[in-house]
């Protein structure tokens, strides 16, 4: 299956191919990204990581800035 994958603050957009029952930890991990450093989000919502993900969809991936 095909989503979308847009970065936010970045604009990048990307196409990955994934399998069916793919979750969003998965394509995180695909993307060689650090799970604890993005939010992903569907429809502008917030989604839990172990979402199953759909065929056609459309994700945004917020990266978490945090300081102190």
């Amino acid at each position: 299956m095909k989503v979308t994958v847009r970065f936010y603050p970045s604009k990048e957009t990307k196409e990955v191919e994934l399998e069916e029952g793919t979750t969003g930890m998965t394509l995180i991990e695909n993307l060689n990204l650090n799970p604890d450093s993005y939010i992903l989000a569907k429809s502008g919502k917030p989604i839990p990581i172990d979402e199953e993900l759909t065929e056609g969809v459309t994700l945004t991936l917020i990266s978490v800035v945090s300081g102190g």
